[in-house]
């Protein structure tokens, strides 16, 4: 008997939605400033995505434990920012599951649940929000 929801665990195997989750990762940096880990995960892009996808299937992906520093804000360089560093294939898969899951849980969402919702503004929401 087939386990529910298999073709959502198919899906992120398939290296076409792989390959689409690394371009969403690539999509967040400019090309000037790309991470060295990053590019040299892009230099043998197809092998990678390959055994990513494989330690999926047999069951052997182990995310890595994420590193969380601090670096000063753009305008207020003695404040400081956290940001969280992943390894490349946990983004990958991240960004795949992402992908993969919003469209499951956005029909869920009411019409003005717009700060939930991609592509829309919490702005947007402020008319419902509003009592007159």
């Amino acid at each position: 008997m087939p386990k529910p929801n298999a073709h959502l665990f198919e899906g992120l195997c398939q290296l076409k939605e792989l390959e689409r989750a690394w371009m969403d990762v690539l999509a967040h940096y400019p090309k000037s400033r790309i991470p060295p880990e990053l590019r040299q995960f892009e230099s043998h892009r197809g092998r990678e995505l390959q055994r990513i996808s494989s330690a999926l299937r047999q069951g052997t992906f182990v995310p890595e434990p994420a590193s969380l520093v601090f670096i000063p804000k753009p305008n207020h360089p003695e404040e400081r920012r956290p940001i969280t560093l992943t390894r490349p294939d946990d983004r990958i898969v991240l960004t795949s599951l992402n992908r993969l899951l919003s469209p499951l849980f956005e029909r869920q969402f009411l019409p003005y649940s717009y700060c939930a919702c991609r592509n829309l503004e919490l702005h947007e929401n402020m008319g419902f929000a509003c009592v007159p």
